[in-house]
């Protein structure tokens, strides 16, 4: 039925700049979708959204749709960040039941997010001190924890 449409103009008025800081973000990449050469921008390390925009855009993937698309930019580090947010919670029980393969998962994990967005190296840090640590007493030197990051990582 027509009545259940929701119709909104393809036409940016010239003020837009004004009233794009009020857009939630699903909204921003919506417009950005169609009308590619706006000068938004999703990926990170180059926000041109607002910190409440930043919030919503980086917390997309826990509103029920989990999918990053070959496409997207920062595919990765959205997954690392996102997986690494939730693990952070348990990291205290995890690190009690920590075992060599359990050991470079979280690594690994944390090796990602940092490659994505450095400013998370201060916060995990510490976390991948206790790994190498725990990983150094159980005979495996940085080099052998490297060459298993890298088979983890594929290369």
């Amino acid at each position: 039925m027509l009545s259940n449409l929701a119709t909104r103009s393809n036409i940016l008025p010239e003020d837009y700049p004004q009233w794009l800081p009020r857009l939630a973000a699903t909204d921003l990449h919506d417009i950005k979708e169609r009308c590619p050469l706006l000068g938004i921008d999703f990926n990170p390390q180059r926000y041109s959204l607002t910190v409440r925009q930043q919030g919503e855009w980086d917390a997309r993937l826990s509103w029920g749709d989990k999918t990053i698309t070959m496409g997207h930019e920062d595919r990765a580090g959205c997954w690392a960040r996102d997986a690494l947010g939730k693990a952070l919670a348990e990291w205290d029980a995890e690190k009690l039941r920590l075992d060599i393969e359990l050991a470079f998962e979280w690594l690994w994990l944390c090796h990602q997010a940092i490659m994505s967005d450095a400013s998370m190296l201060e916060k995990i840090a510490p976390i991948v001190a206790h790994l190498k640590s725990y990983l150094n007493a159980q005979g495996l030197n940085d080099d052998l924890q490297k060459e298993r990051l890298r088979e983890i990582s594929g290369g």
